[in-house]
C-alpha cells in the first residue's frame, strides 16, 4: 500500500539550508549503512567511501 507524503518545503534562506543539511546527513547515513553492509574487507570499503566522496566533491564544485 502506498504512503502519501506532503511535504512543503521552507521558504527562508534558513530554512532552505536545514533542510539540505538534513537531507545530506539522511544520504550520508544510507551510504555509510550500505557500506558497512557490503561482504569485503575493511580496506575496501574504505576506498569505495573515499570514492563516494570524491564523486560528491566532483558534483559540488564543478
Amino acid at each position: 500500500m502506498p504512503i502519501q507524503i506532503i511535504v512543503y518545503s521552507p521558504q527562508s534562506e534558513t530554512g532552505k539550508k536545514e533542510l539540505a543539511r538534513r537531507a545530506a546527513e539522511l544520504y550520508a547515513d544510507c551510504v555509510l549503512s550500505t557500506i558497512r553492509g557490503l561482504d569485503c574487507s575493511p580496506k575496501q570499503k574504505r576506498e569505495l567511501l573515499e570514492a563516494v566522496i570524491d564523486v560528491g566533491k566532483k558534483c559540488l564544485f564543478s
